[in-house]
């Protein structure tokens, strides 16, 4: 006998916070689409955050109480391991559940192991294995196998991966069918798998992403000035697109306070990160009227630059480096210069 099984996780419906992509709509059509699939597993499982953080408004229940009764009048069991924060409203949980077919591992709810009505399968959730204490808080290959289960269906990772030993799957993040947020890149999956005389037989990913976010790195070394950077970034230009850019290498010019005015509704999200190093001449220029030591110094190196009297065997991009690592010692990183969605 064959079980299809279909996996899924953190698809964040309701998904509001601040810095990341506003998408709710293409979330929730995802979820359909998710949900029109089921349909032709026997099992669905959810591995946490169907929904984000204790969204609970009732539109949203009630399409997904809608979509669960359409999976599971079709003979698919859904099998939903909820994140620790999600539907702090137990009557929720028990609304939900009520739909047969329907299990749900809330917050202790259930021990041990249900079997499924789909064949020799068993779910076991809510339960917390020994975790190796060189990966605390995370589970890796070795806490999986020490387990004894067959498979290991993994949430709260964004991100695809699969653990394999002795040439054999044992567990698999699906990672969020959506993207969440602008480090999200590609194409986002559930998992199908098939699961034969009670055996991993097979298993796939299958891209179901509406929304796609592409990274790009724009080298800045060689551009002359903003306008120069904000026609470059104009030729991505595509209003149903989401783009997180990285801006690097050596930047020889201020970034105009209109450029941002400029890009608003260029794109359907944009998050630009500034991870370039100042030239020498800017810095220089910034910091050559202190009236410390170190204006002294920067004083020293405009005359040089003025006077062409710095020595041929220095490579002033890497001495601008040196110099601006000394500045941003105490910054926590790279400037956001724009984001919008």
């Amino acid at each position: 006998m064959t079980t299809r099984v279909l996996l899924t996780s953190d698809l964040h419906l309701g998904l509001r916070r601040d810095n990341f992509i506003d998408n709710r709509e293409q979330h929730l059509s995802t979820f359909r689409k998710i949900a029109a699939m089921s349909g032709r597993y026997d099992i669905l499982l959810i591995a946490g955050h169907l929904i984000d953080e204790n969204y609970t408004d009732s539109s949203l229940l009630d399409v997904i109480k809608e979509e669960f009764c359409a999976i599971t009048e079709k003979g698919t069991e859904i099998f939903y391991t909820t994140a620790h924060d999600e539907f702090s409203d137990h009557d929720v949980i028990e609304d939900i559940e009520k739909i047969q077919g329907v299990t749900i591992f809330h917050d202790g709810s259930k021990s041990g192991s249900v079997k499924s009505g789909k064949g020799n399968i068993y779910v076991h959730a809510d339960f917390t294995p020994h975790l190796s204490k060189s990966d605390e808080g995370c589970i890796n290959k070795e806490d999986i196998r020490d387990l004894n289960l067959h498979f290991y269906a993994l949430g709260k990772s964004h991100n695809f991966k699969m653990f394999k030993s002795m040439n054999r799957i044992i567990g698999a993040y699906a990672g969020s069918p959506e993207p969440c947020c602008f480090d999200e890149p590609g194409d986002r999956y559930v998992i199908s798998m098939e699961v034969e005389n009670d055996q991993l037989s097979q298993i796939k990913r299958i891209s179901v992403n509406n929304d796609n976010v592409t990274m790009c790195r724009i080298e800045c070394t060689y551009i002359s000035n903003d306008k120069e950077l904000l026609l470059r970034i104009k030729a991505m230009e595509h209003t149903e697109s989401i783009y997180n850019i990285v801006l690097c290498g050596t930047r020889g010019f201020n970034i105009d306070q209109d450029f941002n005015s400029e890009l608003k509704g260029s794109f359907r999200g944009l998050r630009i990160v500034d991870q370039t190093v100042p030239s020498l001449e800017m810095q220089a220029e910034k910091f050559r009227n202190l009236k410390t030591l170190k204006g002294e110094f920067f004083r020293s190196i405009s005359d040089m630059i003025e006077n062409g009297n710095i020595p041929g065997e220095i490579d002033k991009d890497i001495l601008a480096e040196i110099l601006n690592q000394g500045e941003t010692a105490e910054e926590t990183g790279a400037e956001v210069l724009f984001c919008t969605f």
